[in-house]
């Protein structure tokens, strides 16, 4: 008997062909994945020993900007700019923390580098652009420790401009509601610093 060659294979022999073939679809797919995931793994390992082995601020930025679709970048950017503020570089470290706040919002560090823009803003003598940065961290939600050094911000400012009316209340409420605060001190030194009426 010489089966026709019109005739189908039962049904039974097609569901097996068809589960055969997708099983090596999916293998030749996971192994494809598998490829790839360790080439970009060997990938980013190479750009980490890159950014470890630059030299310059300015360097280790290139190479962060370069890589902004991973999460490190983010943490890179502002640990670069950390450091400019540390070395004095204002302008610079400014830029770069103007630069996280436009590429990375709503990242979990993002009230960090309003507060790090602040800083040098008030460094440069530009106040009133670093209280509306340390107004718009007081708006987040789970940033406490952002929050606090804020506030601390916000009332020496206002002690330094002889606000001391607002900087006394916004002393006070902080304290009332953080009395076991690691910037409680803090609080209540430039509590002190406010003259008796």
């Amino acid at each position: 008997m010489n089966p026709s060659p019109n005739r189908k294979p039962p049904s039974g022999t097609l569901f097996l062909i068809g589960t055969v073939s997708l099983f090596l679809l999916l293998s030749l797919g996971l192994f494809g994945y598998k490829l790839a995931m360790e080439h970009s793994k060997a990938k980013w390992e190479k750009v980490i020993l890159s950014y470890q082995a630059a030299k310059t601020n300015e360097e280790k930025l290139k190479i962060a900007k370069a890589h902004l679709s991973n999460k490190q970048a983010a943490v890179w950017i502002l640990q670069i700019a950390g450091n400019l503020y540390e070395k004095g570089a204002i302008s610079e470290a400014l830029s770069t923390f103007q630069f996280f706040l436009e590429h990375f919002p709503g990242h979990p560090l993002e009230a960090g580098a309003m507060l790090g823009a602040g800083e040098c803003l008030e460094s440069q003598g530009q106040t009133q652009q670093a209280v509306l940065l340390y107004q718009r961290i007081l708006e987040k939600k789970d940033t406490e420790a952002y929050r606090a050094l804020a506030i601390l911000r916000l009332a020496q400012i206002r002690i330094q401009k002889k606000e001391y009316g607002p900087a006394k209340e916004l002393l006070e409420k902080f304290l009332s509601q953080n009395a076991r605060s690691p910037f409680a001190n803090q609080a209540q030194m430039l509590l002190e610093m406010i003259p008796s009426s």
